[in-house]
């Protein structure tokens, strides 16, 4: 009978989803739920392009606008390029460089030792630089022409 159904459809032993108090979920909650979505802030076709996969907009959707009118959202790359994310970044190239010409560094496993051999070989390129630099001009000469008075640069 429909009686006995409804007996044998206990909460206990229903494979349907019932809240437990013993039984915890976690869901993934990455943003407050009154915030826009980034994929909302501009609904443009060829605006940025979201990622419903890994929830990324790369780039910046307001890119026509001005500055004050584009708001706060720049794109998930803009952090990327913020701070000393490029510091960073050079330092593992120079770190995977060096130690694809046999120097023995990682700038993960000993990133003071990374860091200081970094700050070295930057000194040394500068130091070349200006060497040959010096070496040009004692050879072809146009010292003259890199000391331009400030009113010819901005015609005035």
């Amino acid at each position: 009978d429909l009686g006995e159904k409804m007996k044998d459809f206990d909460k206990s032993t229903s494979t349907v989803a019932a809240k437990d108090d013993k039984l915890r979920t976690t869901t993934r909650n990455l943003r407050i739920r009154e915030d826009t979505a980034k994929y909302l802030l501009n609904l443009d076709v060829n605006s940025a392009y979201y990622d419903p996969k890994s929830r990324s907009m790369r780039d910046d959707p307001f890119r026509h606008l001005k500055d004050e009118d584009a708001g706060v959202f720049r794109g998930d790359n803009f952090l990327r390029s913020a701070g000393d994310a490029k510091k960073l970044t050079e330092l593992t190239i120079f770190a995977w460089d060096a130690y694809k010409h046999g120097e023995k560094v990682h700038d993960f496993a000993q990133p003071t030792q990374a860091a200081k051999m970094y700050e070295v070989f930057k000194k040394r390129s500068e130091n070349l630089e200006e060497e040959k630099k010096k070496e040009l001009m004692d050879k072809y000469g146009g010292q003259e022409h890199l000391d331009v008075p400030q009113e010819l640069i901005y015609g005035q």
